[in-house]
């Protein structure tokens, strides 16, 4: 009873390697790919904050035309 199933032992470990590798590879590959969006989303916010202090500086110059 044993012995047919002893030859599927390493096919199985073979295959939990191979698993186990494409699993690491993928996670690689979505920690590539967090990395790169997270950076993308860094450089939008700074744009954003670039452009409320833009419209805050306009409304000061508004405010300080309006005045005059």
């Amino acid at each position: 009873m044993y012995n047919t199933h002893r030859g599927m032992v390493p096919a199985l470990n073979s295959r939990l390697t191979e698993l186990v590798e494409q699993l690491h590879q993928e996670l690689d590959s979505q920690s590539r790919s967090a990395g790169e969006f997270e950076h993308h989303l860094t450089g939008q916010l700074q744009e954003m904050d670039m452009i409320r202090q833009k419209v805050y500086q306009l409304e000061q110059a508004y405010i300080k035309m309006k005045e005059k």
